[in-house]
Order: structure tokens, then sequence, then C-alpha cells
């Protein structure tokens, strides 16, 4: 189930803190001129892996486009924040190893900018702490400057400024409210029961009406933003996973939906984690598309809905792992019996379009990272990073990082620019930050 609800919770600091041991201070190298700098943004809903099939070994030929690519910061630990919205801002954690393996799921840490133009990077000057993946600290403005929320009163100013302004409260920015529609009409809250149990709501927030309400069993204890669930359209609400019920959809002013026998006519046994859902919409037709999840991820076909028609497609001996930013491609994986992944990519209409390899090669390469155009994809694999255009699977380029093992955790900058990723060299994380093609 771990992976399978990595959509769901982002990262779990502890696991990724499993290795850091030794206490350095946090390094700046120097950014050599003419040098490319890499990447990661919460990437698409990755899945447990299937079991033993065969895979295509006709992968693309990336090593004729590898340059080398050298770390930016280095620290004990290094955790993600966000870009500003113009690209130029990186804002990124840095951690000792007491910070690392301190039992808090949000240690406090040491906020740092990096100036995506210069290089250079700068300390916050003021003692702030790290609220993980769900509640940043930090509120980027239109204008560049940054609010960061701190043990005083948060402060105000331009990144690496001389001093901040004192604020009376953290400055919020409406368009980043998960609970609301896309259009702003419905908000949908999970409230969890004193049995256990979780309710979700959705309201309309022009009238204040009850739209729609589910009780249902969470696959594990959590409160109402660890337990998940998202907008798929303006009035469509899915909840990945129940216990009790299977993954569900909540049409505002309609039945609610099981997603498992009366989307694609599969049953499971209740108290049985059998089936999960991912979606998507797709950005130019507004028509959406399912893929079912299975807990064990047991050999077989995956499954895709197309809502335009009510059609489910079976995909023989593939297994889903995620869409595009605009809900118009699926990337698909095997493994075979010696551990070897292959990769694949799809689009999801017309129905059974044909698919691309991206690679073929030892080693998980999940989770995987679009630009924020959808038209180009990032995937980590121990020794480099690799980018291909989504439109037919190509390599675009293969960076090498030598020493370092690059690690599956990117954010690509507003623009689709940049993209910021980590690398480990033994007991130490490191950042790259690489111009894209």
């Amino acid at each position: 189930m771990r992976r399978l609800r990595v959509f769901l919770v982002g990262f779990m600091f502890a696991t990724a803190c499993a290795s850091a041991t030794q206490d350095t201070p946090i390094e700046f190298p120097a950014l050599t001129p003419g040098r490319a700098i890499p990447s990661a943004t919460p990437a698409t809903a990755t899945i447990r892996p299937a079991t033993a099939v065969s895979v295509s070994t006709a992968a693309p030929t990336i090593e004729p486009l590898a340059i080398s690519v050298a770390p930016v910061i280095t620290a004990t630990l290094l955790r993600f924040e966000s870009w500003s919205p113009d690209g130029a801002w990186l804002a990124v954690w840095a951690f000792d190893s007491a910070e690392a393996f301190s039992e808090s799921a949000t240690p406090r840490g040491t906020l740092y900018f990096f100036n995506a133009r210069t290089g250079r990077a700068c300390e916050f000057p003021y003692i702030a702490r790290y609220n993980g993946m769900i509640n940043s600290s930090i509120v980027w403005q239109a204008d560049g400057n940054v609010a960061v929320l701190t043990s005083q009163p948060p402060r105000y100013g331009a990144p690496c400024a001389d001093d901040y302004t004192e604020l009376p409260a953290l400055i919020v920015n409406p368009d980043h409210d998960p609970s609301r529609s896309p259009n702003g009409n419905y908000r949908a809250t999970t409230q969890v029961q004193r049995a256990g149990r979780a309710e979700t709501t959705v309201i309309d927030t022009r009238t204040g009406e009850v739209a729609n309400v589910v009780e249902w069993q969470p696959v594990q204890a959590g409160n109402g933003a660890e337990l998940g669930g998202a907008w798929l359209t303006d009035d469509l609400f899915l909840i990945p996973y129940t216990l009790d019920q299977g993954p569900l959809l909540l049409p505002a002013g309609k039945a609610v939906i099981q997603i498992g026998p009366e989307l694609f006519k599969r049953t499971c046994e209740p108290g049985a984690v059998c089936w999960g859902a991912a979606g998507a919409v797709d950005k130019t037709t507004g028509q959406y598309h399912l893929v079912l999840l299975s807990a064990d991820q047991a050999p077989g076909e995956a499954l895709i809905y197309h809502s335009e028609n009510g059609r489910v497609e079976a995909v023989a001996r593939r297994t889903p792992a995620g869409f595009s930013p605009d809900g118009r491609y699926l990337v698909l994986y095997t493994v075979d019996p010696d551990g070897k992944y292959g990769v694949y990519m799809r689009p999801l209409d017309p129905p059974e379009s044909g698919e691309a390899l991206l690679r073929s090669a030892d080693g998980d390469p999940f989770p995987l990272s679009w630009s924020p155009d959808s038209t180009r994809v990032a995937m980590s694999w121990g020794e480099g990073l690799t980018l291909f255009t989504t439109s037919d699977g190509a390599p675009i380029r293969f960076w090498r990082t030598d020493a370092y093992v690059t690690l599956p955790e990117f954010l690509w900058s507003p623009d689709g620019r940049l993209l910021a990723s980590f690398g480990k060299s033994g007991k130490r994380y490191v950042l790259f930050v690489t111009p894209i093609p």
C-alpha cells in the first residue's frame, strides 16, 4: 500500500532521513560557467511494481546526449519548499544530522533561497520551521517577494534582502486551496469521526448548502488532510481509497458513485483493500479518465475508464504509474523477474493508442516528473537524469551526476525552464538545478 498512496500523502520525512548520519555545515560549491546545473515536483501517482513479466529491451540510446552536471548545494539532508512564480528563486530546506534524525515529521531545518539567475544562495535570517509537503511555511507573491512563517511574527520581503518587514499574519494565497473545486463553486472537507471512520462533505460555496456527503472507512488512521481526496472536475470529487466501499466519486447534487462496481464492474470483499483509483481531466476536451489500481498489483492488465463514452479499456501486462498534468498521457510500466523496469507512455485517447518505450533498465525510476506544460517528462535512474519528449517518447538529453546517485525527487520551475533535483553521495544530499533545453 505504501507506493499506492504516494500521490495522497506525499513523502514521509523519516524514510528520507534513514541514512543521514553526520552533522556538517551546508556548503555552496562555486558554479562552473557554462555547465548545466539538475531536477522535482510531486510526481505522478506511483504504484507498487507489477510482478514478473517480460519486458522489451529495445530502449532508446541516450548516452551520446550525456553531459555532466555539478551540485550547487550540499547538506546532511535537503528538502524542497517551492519555486517563486517567476522561476528566479528556489526555496530549499537544509537539515543537520540531529534534525534529520528527529522523531518529528517537521523538524526545524534552515531555509535557504537559491537564485537561479546568479547561482548564489543565502540563508533566511529568522527562525522558521519546515512544515512538510502539505502545509507550506512560505507564500510567494506575484511580485517575487515572499512571506515566511517564523517563530516570531511572519516576515515579508525580497529573498536574500538585508531585512524583512514584520507582518501581523501570514499572507495566504487563496489560489492554492486544494479543498476548493477548480471553479471555486464547491468545497470538500473530510473529518475523522470518533469510531475511526471518515466523513467527506461537499459544500456549495455560493449557497452554503450541502451538495453531497458520504461516510467511509479509511484504509489507515490519519487526519482529514492525510486521508487524501482531490477534485477531478468542477463538480466531481475523488476519494481514491476506502476500506468498505473502494474508491468513490462524489458528484455535486447527485448520488455517490462506487468506482469499482459501477464504472469498472469489479468488486472485492468488504474490509479488503482490493482497489484504488487515480484520475485526470483532459485539459483540451474536459473529459476525464480513471485508472483502477490494484492493492497488490498482481499480474494482469491496466484498466482505463473513458468518461466520454463509459468505455473500460484493458491494457495487457502493464501497471499504470501516473497521468501527465494536462490529462492527455498515461505512463505505464513492467518489471521482469530480474528487476528490470520498462517504462512506457501513451496517449489516453483514442482508446488503444500505441505506446512508446521510454527506457528499460535496472532499478526503480519512480516517481517521474512532468514539465508544467506536459511536453516533457524527467526520469531519475541511478546514474543520472533523463529528459524525454511527451509526444513521441524521444530522449532529449541525459545528465550524468557522476559520483552522486540521483533521487526521484523533482521540482520544475513554473515556466518549465529549470528542473531542480536531489542526489546523494555517502552521507550527503546535493541539489542540482538544470537548465532545460
